[in-house]
């Protein structure tokens, strides 16, 4: 077959490649936004994929433990017992792993507390579990994270309960944005032309 022949093919392959691939680059990178609280997701822009909801409550101290004048309390940490943080119907509880406080090594009949860190944890929501973030309603701006000291060195520490601002990072396949679409349609229209004129 002659290059001529091969002509009128190369032209309706190029442009309709051209196509093909500017709708794969527009999908192939989905978009992420991070909003404050445990909040909704606006549909408008775009399907949502995921929503991860992270809970890091701040570092807090406990109690002081009032320790006898000749009390002799051994260098030590407390483990700590994190309750579930529960949030609006539709969302399963965040659930918190077991943390520890500082170590302290304190003197013969020493007041002592302890500083407490609990870890952030991260909850991700997919499939049927979007549901909530879709549906119009209220978002939660904050949270109250509570704990319990364990007893070790026989005592235990009161912990205060820990305002927290959670945050929800949306994953979502964006609409395509206008410019894009425009851009396709003048493609699509220079390939409807040339086989036209072909014919």
């Amino acid at each position: 077959m002659s290059r001529s022949r091969f002509a009128p093919v190369l032209a309706t392959l190029v442009p309709f490649s051209l196509v093909v691939f500017m709708l794969a680059a527009g999908s192939a990178h989905a978009a992420t936004l991070t909003l404050p609280g445990v909040t909704k997701f606006d549909p408008a822009l775009g399907t949502l994929q995921s929503a991860t909801v992270t809970i890091d409550p701040p570092p807090v101290m406990t109690s002081f433990y009032d320790a006898g004048f000749l009390e002799d309390v051994d260098p030590h940490l407390h483990n700590v017992s994190v309750n579930p943080v529960v949030l609006p119907p539709g969302l399963n509880p965040i659930v918190f792993p077991s943390a520890t406080t500082s170590f302290e090594t304190p003197d013969i009949g020493d007041d002592h507390n302890h500083f407490l860190n609990i870890p952030p944890v991260h909850k991700n929501h997919t499939g049927l579990m979007l549901q909530w973030f879709l549906t119009p309603g209220p978002s939660v701006p904050s949270v109250i994270v509570t704990a319990q000291v364990q007893v070790n060195e026989s005592h235990t520490h009161l912990v205060p309960g820990m305002d927290t601002t959670p945050s929800t990072r949306f994953v979502y396949e964006p609409i395509p944005e206008p410019a894009t679409a425009a851009l396709v349609g003048l493609v699509l229209t220079a390939v409807a032309s040339r086989r036209r004129r072909g014919a």
